[in-house]
């Protein structure tokens, strides 16, 4: 009788225990997913694959066939894609390395450098500066103006700045922290100590373009991954870019509900009269993220981004009929 008592009470524990095991496991998972919402969740919570992961072939033929056809139309002359599945899928590359100009993309990794200075430094992203007009207005130059802007003459935090240049693309942002870069490191250039130790410059890029597709989508690997910035201002990072403004090319292939941290990028060459245009980020689809970076030049902005929005339509197609 006593044993057959010990052995109830000893179900009844491991119930209880299971049970309870199973609220801390769910309060556990429901929490990090919470607090780290953009960066790779593999790195604080468990996932299962839910696409499948064979290769892109049948994609890339399509792909192959949709790039010739815009070539031979006119409507662009070079187009550069890279696709990485980040759950641990594989990747794909059509021409990624082909050189660009970086034009806005280099916004993010200003947005990084002053992140890393923050990791030492908290109180940097409180400290305030000025913008004032020194000649051209930097805003005059892009083709898809900031619908908000810092102003001449207004402190702004550091905090603020950023926000202004990647969510709006605001150049007045990015000359600001440039200027204050030099002036805090005369004789060090902390933005290009980024990008050259990230590997984003290609070593015999040209001075305007200096970047491939595939070196660049590699920033938006170290943000989810959060192997350059630590945790939190990886985190920090990828939120504000998906608060890009900017709802043409990727994320206009993509449904409306589904999260893309995404930085665009233009650029006018008026000595040869080409255009180039570029959209690079990571697509939250649920579970499975993937990265996605397009670079193009042209001579039309509009069939260069509606170019993007088609590829990425693509992807977005592919990816969601795998599902397990």
């Amino acid at each position: 009788m006593f044993k057959k008592l010990k052995f109830i009470i000893l179900i009844v524990t491991c119930l209880v225990g299971g049970v309870v095991a199973g609220i801390f496991y769910d309060r556990n998972f429901n929490s990090c997913k919470d607090i780290y919402a953009y960066i790779n969740d593999r790195l604080v919570c468990n996932s299962e694959y839910v696409i499948k992961k064979h290769g892109y072939s049948e994609l890339k033929d399509r792909l192959n066939e949709f790039i010739q056809s815009k070539d031979y139309s006119g409507e662009a002359s070079e187009i550069s894609v890279y696709f990485r599945d980040l759950e641990d899928g594989p990747t794909l590359g059509i021409n990624e390395h082909t050189f660009f100009s970086p034009a806005s993309l280099f916004k993010v990794p200003y947005l990084i450098t002053y992140l890393k200075l923050a990791e030492e430094e908290p109180a940097l992203l409180d400290k305030k500066l000025v913008f004032r007009i020194e000649g051209k207005d930097p805003n005059e130059s892009q083709l898809l103006h900031p619908l908000k802007t810092i102003d001449e003459n207004i402190p702004y935090t550091i905090s603020e700045i950023l926000e202004k240049m990647i969510i709006y693309s605001d150049n007045r942002s990015v000359k600001v922290l440039a200027n204050y870069l030099e002036q805090i490191s005369p004789e060090n250039d902390l933005f290009y100590e980024t990008i050259y130790s990230i590997g984003i410059i290609a070593k015999d890029g040209r001075e305007d373009d200096s970047i491939t597709v595939k070196s660049y989508a590699s920033l938006f690997t170290l943000l989810y991954n959060a192997s350059f910035l630590n945790n939190e201002m990886s985190e920090r990072a990828l939120t504000l870019l998906a608060k890009t403004d900017f709802n043409q090319g990727i994320k206009s292939g993509v449904p409306a509900p589904i999260e893309i941290s995404h930085k665009f990028g233009e650029r006018y060459d008026l000595s040869k009269n080409t255009r180039q245009f570029h959209d690079c980020g990571i697509i939250y689809y649920p579970k499975n993220p993937y990265l996605l970076c397009i670079m193009t030049r042209g001579n039309d902005f509009d069939k260069l981004i509606g170019i993007i929005s088609s590829i990425s339509k693509m992807f977005y197609e592919e990816v969601d009929s795998r599902r397990i």
